[in-house]
This record gives C-alpha cells, sequence and structure tokens, in this order.
C-alpha cells in the first residue's frame, strides 16, 4: 500500500508533468517509486523528501581532484605536448615564482587553434585559467610567492584538440593588484532592457511572492528578506556589501544581481567568471519565473528564500571569480552529491569541475580573500538575524539547488563563450 506522502508525490506530479522543467518531474518519479517500495518516511517528511530528492554521493568521485600525471619541466621556454579528448590534459612545471611575477603563456600560433590553459600553486589551487589561441594568451601577475608554478593545457570547449606549441615568459617586479571591495546591488523592482551574458536583453515587472505560486502571495517581503538573508550570510567574511532596490542603490561601481523574468531551462545567468574581481559592474540574472516549478514541493517561504538566495549567491561567485567545483562543501559545487552545510562555511577548498580543468583544486576563500579581501566592519554585515530554519533543512535545501545548477546555470553550461 502505497504511503501518504507517495499518493501526495503522485498527485503532484501529475498536476506538473506538463511543467517544463524535466529533472524536477523526473525527481518526483523517482522519489515516489523509491517511497512504493521501501515504505513511508516518519518524522519529518518534507525534510525526507528533500532528502531523498537530493541524496548523498559518497563516490570518491564526489571528491575527486588530485593529480593524475607528473608534470613536466618547461623546456626553454616551451611548453610542447598534445592533447585530445581521450588523454585530456597535460602539466608543466615552471619552477618557483614571486610576488609580483608576470607569467605569460602565448598560445599556438595556428590560426584557429585554442586550448584550455590553466594556472596552478605549489598545491595546485587555481590562479588563473583562460582559453588560449594565437591572439589571446593567459597573462597572471602572482599575488603570492609559491614553490611551484605548473600549467595545464586541456582541449578547449567545442574543438578536438591536437598539437601544441605555446611560449611562457616572465617579467618580475610587477605591481602586485590589490584585492577589489564588491558592492552588490540585488534588484527586486523590475528592470527594462537587461542584457546579461550574451543573452537577448528581457525586461521584467518587480518582484512579487505569487510569481513563484499562489501560496506565495502575501509573501513578498518575507521572500525578498529571505533572499538578502541568504546572500549576505554566505558572503559575511569578504568585503563585500550587499544593497537592495529597497533602498538606493551603492554609489560607485557595484554589479547588479536582478530578481526577474522566467527562462524555459535557466535558474540563474552571470555576464562571466571575473577571475579576481576586475570588473566590478557586471551583471548577473536570477529567472524567478522558473522557480515555481517547485511549488509543488510545499517549501516553506524561508526555504523557498533560502533557495533562491543560494542561486543568487552562486551566480554572484562567478561575478568575483569562482568557477565550478565538485565538492559538496563547497557553495560553487554542481555535483548534487551530500552538503552537510555547516553555520559558518559557504567556501572551501575544492576539486575543479571537469568542465572547467579535469585536474587541480579551487582554494574559494583564497581567491576570494586576494581578489575581492576580507570582510571590513563584519559585525555591521548582517543587520537582521539569520533564517531560523534548522541546519538540516538548511543542508537540504543546499544540497537541491547544487543538484539543480549543473543544468540551470547559463554560466555552468556556457562556460567559455
Amino acid at each position: 500500500m502505497q504511503c501518504d506522502v507517495t499518493t501526495k508525490l503522485v498527485r503532484r506530479f501529475r498536476g506538473m508533468h506538463q511543467r517544463r522543467n524535466r529533472h524536477v518531474t523526473a525527481w518526483f518519479m523517482a522519489v515516489a517509486a523509491a517511497l512504493a517500495s521501501g515504505g513511508c518516511p516518519t518524522d519529518n517528511p518534507a525534510a525526507s523528501l528533500l532528502d531523498a530528492l537530493t541524496g548523498a554521493d559518497s563516490s570518491a568521485d564526489a571528491v575527486a581532484g588530485a593529480v593524475v600525471d607528473t608534470p613536466r619541466a618547461a623546456a626553454n621556454g616551451r611548453l610542447v605536448g598534445n592533447v585530445s579528448p581521450s588523454t585530456r590534459y597535460e602539466t608543466f612545471s615552471l619552477g618557483s615564482g614571486s610576488a609580483g611575477d608576470e607569467l605569460t603563456v602565448a598560445g599556438p600560433d595556428e590560426e584557429g587553434s585554442a586550448f584550455t590553459v590553466v594556472m596552478f600553486d605549489e598545491d595546485f589551487d587555481l590562479v588563473r585559467r583562460a582559453v588560449v589561441s594565437g591572439g589571446a594568451p593567459l597573462v597572471h601577475v602572482l599575488r603570492e610567492a609559491t614553490s611551484q608554478v605548473y600549467v595545464g593545457v586541456a582541449v578547449a570547449s567545442g574543438t578536438t584538440g591536437g598539437s601544441f606549441d605555446m611560449r611562457v615568459s616572465r617579467r618580475t617586479g610587477v605591481a602586485v593588484p590589490s584585492p577589489r571591495g564588491q558592492s552588490v546591488y540585488l534588484n527586486f523592482a523590475g528592470g527594462q532592457g537587461v542584457q546579461v551574458h550574451t543573452r537577448p536583453a528581457v525586461s521584467f515587472s518587480a518582484f512579487r511572492g505569487d510569481m513563484l505560486g499562489d501560496a506565495y502571495a502575501d509573501a513578498t517581503a518575507s521572500l525578498k528578506r529571505a533572499i538578502l538573508e541568504a546572500v549576505a550570510l554566505d558572503y559575511r567574511n569578504y568585503d563585500v556589501t550587499i544593497y537592495t532596490s529597497d533602498g538606493p542603490p551603492p554609489s560607485g561601481a557595484y554589479s547588479t544581481v536582478h530578481f526577474g523574468g522566467d527562462d524555459e531551462g535557466l535558474l540563474g545567468l552571470a555576464d562571466s567568471v571575473d577571475q579576481y574581481n576586475e570588473r566590478p559592474g557586471e551583471d548577473a540574472i536570477i529567472y524567478v519565473g522558473s522557480f515555481a516549478n517547485f511549488a509543488t514541493m510545499g517549501l516553506s517561504v524561508d526555504e523557498l528564500g533560502l533557495m533562491i538566495g543560494n542561486v543568487a549567491s552562486h551566480e554572484l561567485g562567478h561575478l568575483l571569480g569562482l568557477y565550478h567545483t565538485k565538492d559538496p562543501d563547497d557553495l560553487m559545487d554542481t555535483t548534487g552529491s551530500a552538503w552537510d552545510l555547516a553555520e559558518d562555511q559557504a567556501f572551501s577548498r575544492a576539486a575543479l569541475e571537469a568542465a572547467v580543468f579535469p585536474t587541480g583544486m579551487e582554494n574559494s576563500p583564497e581567491l576570494l580573500r586576494l581578489g575581492v579581501g576580507p570582510a571590513k566592519n563584519a559585525s555591521l554585515k548582517l543587520k537582521t538575524p539569520p533564517l531560523g530554519l534548522k541546519m538540516e533543512r538548511r543542508a537540504a535545501i543546499r544540497r537541491l539547488v547544487n543538484s539543480e545548477m549543473p543544468h540551470s546555470c547559463g554560466t555552468c553550461l556556457h562556460l567559455d563563450d
């Protein structure tokens, strides 16, 4: 006999089977089948549902990131090799590096040849990534000394790789760029002709709770508060100051995260992955209408606000220079595996997602420290108390968001466009 939760799931599935989000539909089918065969969850059915939807992945692949080859020494300032979809990548050692060393990796001379090139420090933590071709080198000024500088070369998206012969040069004594604090404007007030990334410009009305479903029609203010708290909590340790459209925008340069519009396949999109926050005036958009697909899950106002806020934090992470990882302890995770979210940790050192580079790590706290700097007046960063959700519920919402991002973040899907 099916339990009540299974019956409710089936009813919800029938009511949403024509909706556009096929991934959510598949989840409900899978969970309903699991509950039918495995019995009815007890204690907290809603929490059990979220756990089932975003179940743990304890496989080694979820936290893999170790280097699987031995880097070769660069010979006479040249990187020579061959990569293909099967060989994946090659790595090279450039020796030690000092703060202020400007390293340039100039691409192959052949017209049309392009490769994904990354630079790592001594711990194989990412310090720079670029798609390198004859007219587009990778250029990076080391922020800190490292006993080894490594360079990795891999097949670029949309290519089949091939032979490469790249030139490496070094200039010393270059001024080390200082961290650049970031102001962020959360726009709930609507927009006209907003263009993000390479998408056509869109217009959208002011944020309202009923955009997410009838159950949230009277919760506009509470949803906005929950979104703000989620983003502010994630970035409270860094020099990131959050403003909203309920007040005036910040003075000077600022990035804007828009909340509005709809997209058939995306929850969010950012202008770019802005390494070291070099362009502090970029945009991201959170497609609020797309979250209506989750209305059937019966999330509370705080839970749905937290979910939207987590997506906003993910897209803002791109604007502050963070790529995707495949470790469930990191905000930029896209694997959908278990997320033991801690109150005091939104970012971690995590394995790079394969589309970024097939090996290596991203140390998100260090990249944010070097890019935007540590928090100033940390006690003033969050003027309202954190959401009153139990930790397991916060973790479940985070897992749900991370399971969506690989196919719902436009920046993830079109990393090098």
